[in-house]
């Protein structure tokens, strides 16, 4: 399970911490109380105690129910919980609410709260109840009459709510219907560029929505994703774009200023992309592949995990892996001391949890 995450504003409920406008530390049902900070701390409760958290729990027991008990993680066929994307399996099994997480679809269906059972993914077999792809050797979990069973992938033609329902070679297809199909060539019916073949984009400008090589300049668009290259959609018109181009800085996420250059928030021009070496304001300004490190004098954009122990570092990114960016420093897990101030528990030290204290 993992610590108490990365949120300023969190409160304990189940042993979930959910983001509230007050603070944390508040017992279930509790209106708000004063914000605390998150510290590395010692964890004393143990299986079958109650408990205010996971880091309440020593070792690798959790904390849930009503009331909130430590235990330990499951095994295949025990009873389990689900936290969103979490469960209190064992490593290498997740939670299967069987009928019980109607009408969920692919989520793990951690929203419901309902018991479920700890299940070997792919250990479930074509008619079995099930509320996860993950869970059925199909691959395919989908609604059948009142519950959702593990089921064949689609063929071409049957009904789908996500690419997963189908066959390989096969997509679910928003411009025919939600069936599952292959993608569509040029002139093919689409809903989203999802629908089309590759190098194809779907484009809406011009009813009805069809599969189109990307527009040259001039020619009509929706987006700039409709454009080649490096023209941008401007007017409903696919348009050219030049290093010193006024752009607007709130756009930018939209392609303001295409996919070759970006625009300048200080000077609201488009610019070239960052290469490596070259001074970045955030990761977005440098080319492909490429991150800002903000923990220099000067930000430069630089490979991933480029840095090592002890080098500058903006975030984990900048950091060789295995390692974690802490004041502006590549650093070991574990190398805060009880009572420090935490996010996460891989930055407490031996036998500490990041957590809440009294």
């Amino acid at each position: 399970m993992t610590a108490p995450g990365r949120s300023n504003s969190t409160v304990v409920m189940l042993g979930v911490l959910v983001p509230v406008l007050l603070g944390a530390g508040c017992e279930y049902g509790d209106n708000c109380c004063p914000y605390e900070m998150t510290v590395c701390v010692r964890p004393s409760f143990h299986e079958g105690e109650a408990c205010d958290g996971d880091w309440s729990c020593v070792g690798d027991l959790v904390c849930w129910g009503l009331p909130r008990i430590c235990h330990a993680l499951g095994e295949a066929g025990d009873v389990c919980f689900a936290r969103g994307n979490e469960t209190t399996c064992a490593e290498g099994l997740l939670c299967d609410f069987n009928k019980y997480c109607q009408p969920c679809k692919s989520s793990g269906c951690g929203a419901d709260r309902d018991t479920g059972t700890c299940v070997f993914p792919g250990s479930l077999e074509i008619g079995e109840a099930c509320c996860n792809d993950t869970a059925c050797a199909s691959g395919v979990c989908r609604l059948a009459l009142d519950y959702h069973s593990c089921m064949e992938p689609g063929v071409a033609g049957d009904l789908c709510t996500d690419d997963s329902d189908c066959a390989d070679g096969l997509l679910c297809h928003d411009g025919l219907g939600d069936t599952c199909q292959p993608p569509s060539a040029i002139g093919g019916p689409c809903a989203g560029g999802d629908d089309c073949d590759v190098g194809l984009v779907c484009h809406v400008a011009i009813a009805p929505a069809t599969c189109r090589l990307p527009s040259e300049l001039g020619a009509p668009c929706a987006s700039t994703s409709d454009c080649v290259g490096p023209l941008v959609c401007k007017n409903l018109l696919c348009d050219a774009v030049a290093i010193g181009d006024p752009c607007d800085p709130m756009a930018m996420l939209s392609g303001a200023c295409g996919r070759e250059l970006h625009c300048d928030i200080a000077r609201s021009v488009c610019v070239e992309l960052g290469q490596l070496g070259e001074a970045c304001v955030d990761s977005y300004a440098c080319a492909a592949g490429l991150v800002c490190n903000r923990g220099q004098p000067v930000p430069t954009c630089e490979e991933r995990h480029a840095r090592g122990l002890g080098e500058p570092c903006g975030n984990d990114w900048n950091c060789e892996e295995g390692l974690l960016c802490a004041g502006h420093s590549c650093t070991n897990p574990g190398y805060l001391h009880e009572g420090e101030q935490c996010n996460d528990d891989i930055e407490c030290g031996e036998d500490l949890r990041c957590g809440f204290t009294d």
